[in-house]
């Protein structure tokens, strides 16, 4: 089964693109800027809080050097990506990118690796959500992508337990570690969903 895997391009990302193998066809995202991040804050999707906590500990975080993999911002260049390789399955993990219904329904599988439980704590912030509300046993899950952020069908969860006495920035880490754990065991096989199961 060919698969392309986008995975955003920040440190987590880099770290997880790392872990894959040497013939895995990736594309970096770089969908999430500025723009993007203030219109988050005014429709009230993140808080600031939020913004300032993620960006320190992506600043403490070591940065890994990856290859030069292409890059991706829009859901054009997915559709370019779809028109030249054609995948059967796409795989997405930490990428900021929000894919449009008409890009979801192009052909292959789109799957999700989202490093929260799910439905519970779908969308952006939700380890913060998770801590503030307690919920530390958590699940990074597998799932189908739909026109709704973070609805699909869930296919394998990993779980990882958050901690109230530790940073942001180490819980973050626990919650990807989990979720690199699956994109792992799809890259090698061990993890294979299929949407007609």
């Amino acid at each position: 089964m060919k698969t392309i895997y986008i995975i955003g391009d920040d440190k987590l990302g880099r770290a997880s693109m790392n872990a894959l193998d040497a013939g895995s066809l990736v594309y970096r995202n770089q969908s999430v800027g500025s723009r993007r991040v203030l219109k988050l804050l005014r429709k009230k999707i993140i808080r600031l809080s939020d913004i300032i906590e993620m960006g320190v500990a992506e600043l403490l975080r070591k940065s890994p050097t990856v290859p030069d993999f292409p890059i991706v911002k829009t859901n054009g260049d997915v559709r370019r990506i779809l028109e030249d390789e054609r995948p059967d399955r796409v795989v997405c993990f930490r990428a900021g990118l929000v894919l449009s219904r008409e890009v979801l329904n192009l052909g292959p599988e789109f799957l999700n690796i989202h490093c929260a439980d799910l439905p519970e704590f779908g969308g952006l912030g939700a380890i913060r959500r998770a801590l503030s509300q307690g919920a530390l046993a958590q699940n990074a899950c597998l799932h189908e992508m739909v026109a709704e952020i973070d609805a699909g069908r869930v296919f394998h969860k990993e779980p990882f337990e958050l901690s109230q006495s530790v940073s942001f920035a180490e819980n973050e880490e626990r919650a990807y570690q989990a979720g690199r754990k699956i994109l792992v065991g799809m890259v090698k096989g061990e993890i294979n969903p299929s949407l007609d199961d």
